[in-house]
């Protein structure tokens, strides 16, 4: 009779660590899916970005194309482009630098988004520890 009670307590001892076990899983994945979800987001703001760079592109393009028309349509009435007050070249330098400036500035918000979301992440673990 003892020696079913053992071996019904040391059962019931493996059924707790299975169950233990299973818990542990189930937190290790639910962490696992909170890192899909950082690199999700990360992802999502890495393409943000990408679009936004593309579009600065295009701004930039358009800007020479103007600059390329007017250019033309000063020469045509026969005045040189510089006596106007344009000078194209300092523009786009000065568009680039200030574009440059705006990529950092999204890094730099990027940056301080991700450590808040770890920061997040971390104090979520550990309230459920």
């Amino acid at each position: 009779m003892l020696l079913l009670l053992l071996l019904l307590l040391l059962l019931l001892l493996l059924l707790l660590l299975l169950l233990l076990l299973l818990l542990l899983l189930l937190l290790l994945l639910l962490l696992l899916l909170l890192l899909l979800l950082l690199l999700l987001l990360l992802l999502l703001l890495l393409l943000l970005l990408l679009l936004l760079l593309l579009l600065l592109l295009l701004l930039l393009l358009l800007l020479q194309n103007q600059d390329l028309v007017r250019e033309k349509s000063v020469k045509s009435r026969g005045i040189l482009f510089h006596q106007v007050g344009g000078n194209p070249d300092k523009l786009h330098s000065n568009f680039i630098f200030g574009l440059l400036g705006g990529i950092v500035f999204l890094k730099e918000i990027l940056v301080f988004l991700t450590f808040y979301f770890l920061l997040f992440t971390l104090h979520i673990a550990k309230r459920h520890k």
